[in-house]
């Protein structure tokens, strides 16, 4: 099924997934002897020999490519530093810098808003910080979003507030 055996622990193994397949730059650091950054099919992955039946970093599982017993890959935006550009990691501290500005709206409207509606809106601002920062880790330029959808929702939430409940400053 996949070609003919190739012995458990040969980087020629390889050759069983197909020409979609190569072996990239030896990975440093860890405590793997030998991990490299493989292309998968088009997808930049982890590939370690050996016969390790689980495909699990930090904790959780990622998407596998495996041949039993012989080489295991997988790919994974937090374990793979895929190569950014500056202009997006850039744009991504700048995202982020921003939903902090926006912060400041949401601290002051405890002014205007009831008690249980000025904690409702800071939830609503710690989880975008904390989409903020993922997205600065795995797709920063998505990151200048936040600020935009956090603007947004604190207008929106004092508007309809005003508008429907009667809040007054």
């Amino acid at each position: 099924m996949f070609g003919k055996p190739v012995a458990c622990g040969r980087w020629e193994a390889l050759e069983q997934w197909g020409k979609g397949v190569a072996r990239l730059e030896r990975l440093t650091g860890g405590v793997a002897n030998d991990v490299w950054s493989v292309r998968v099919n088009g997808h930049l992955a982890v590939g370690r020999l050996g016969t390790r039946s689980d495909a699990i970093s930090h904790g959780r599982p990622k998407r596998a490519f495996r041949r039993p017993g012989i080489l295991s890959a997988m790919t994974s935006t937090e374990t793979v530093d895929a190569k950014r550009s500056v202009a997006a990691l850039v744009a991504g501290w700048i995202g982020l810098i921003a939903h902090l500005g926006t912060g400041l709206f949401y601290l002051v409207s405890g002014l205007a808003v009831p008690a249980w509606a000025y904690v409702v809106l800071l939830v609503i601002w710690l989880a975008l910080l904390v989409v903020a920062i993922r997205l600065l880790r795995q797709r920063p330029a998505y990151t200048l979003l936040i600020p935009v959808a956090s603007a947004a929702i604190w207008f929106g939430a004092l508007s309809a507030g005003d508008a429907w409940l009667n809040w007054t400053a």
